[in-house]
Parts: structure tokens; C-alpha cells; sequence
């Protein structure tokens, strides 16, 4: 979610550069690319392990459609999202999004605290 939120940070500081008018250099949606995709990269596959490492065996095939169906409810979001683009500066749109990430991450970090044992269980039952 870090990298989500610097990823739309890039994308807020070409708005501001392009004046919010759409008008800027590719370098900035590479950029942007470049740092949600590295972000997406660490996140799928090691969610989808601990989803696979934490649920009961007899779970873990519904627990793992769960994930997907979290990504389809998120695209769909996306969407909705989406619809406020041109009703106010695409600078402000990002940022928005900049705030959103940030408060996803500091969720997941609250929330962390309370799934460390339960990972740490399941890696103990794991070698056993």
C-alpha cells in the first residue's frame, strides 16, 4: 500500500506539473508504473501464500476464492472511483488516492499486531 501511495504520488506531482490539464511527459505514467507494478509484485504472491498458510485445509480453497473475490470487489470500486475524474482536478484525484493507500496501510499495520500469531502458528504446524 506504500508503493500505492507512491505511485500516486508521482501521478499528483504530474497533475500539478501539467497544469491538471492530462498534458504531460510519458516519464510520469512510467514512472508510476513502474513503482505499483513493484508493489503488486510483492503483494499477490505472498498474500495468496499466507492466505494458503493460515486458513484450515478444509477452508483454504474458498478462503483463496475469497482473495479473488476482494480483487473483482476492488475493480469495481476502481471503476466507481474512476467516475470522479473529470469532475475535479486530476491533481486532486490522485492525492485523494495518495490518502486512500495511506490509510489502507495503516489499517493493515494495525490490524498486523493481531495476525503475527496466527502466522506464527501456522509456520509451527507447518514443520511439524
Amino acid at each position: 500500500m506504500l508503493l500505492t501511495a507512491a505511485a500516486y504520488s508521482i501521478m499528483t506531482m504530474a497533475g500539478l506539473a501539467g497544469g491538471d490539464t492530462g498534458r504531460v511527459g510519458e516519464s510520469w505514467l512510467v514512472s508510476a508504473y513502474a513503482v505499483i507494478t513493484l508493489g503488486e509484485l510483492c503483494l499477490s504472491p505472498m498474500g495468496l501464500s499466507l492466505v494458503n498458510k493460515v486458513a484450515p485445509a478444509r477452508m483454504r480453497g474458498l478462503l483463496m476464492g475469497g482473495w479473488f473475490a476482494a480483487t473483482a470487489i476492488g475493480n469495481y470500486l476502481c471503476g466507481f472511483i474512476g467516475g470522479w475524474w473529470d469532475d475535479m482536478p486530476h491533481s486532486k484525484f490522485f492525492a485523494i488516492l495518495v490518502f486512500a493507500s495511506l490509510g489502507a496501510a495503516l489499517l493493515l499495520f494495525l490490524v498486523l499486531k493481531h495476525i503475527r500469531p496466527t502466522i506464527k502458528e501456522a509456520e509451527d504446524a507447518h514443520l511439524q
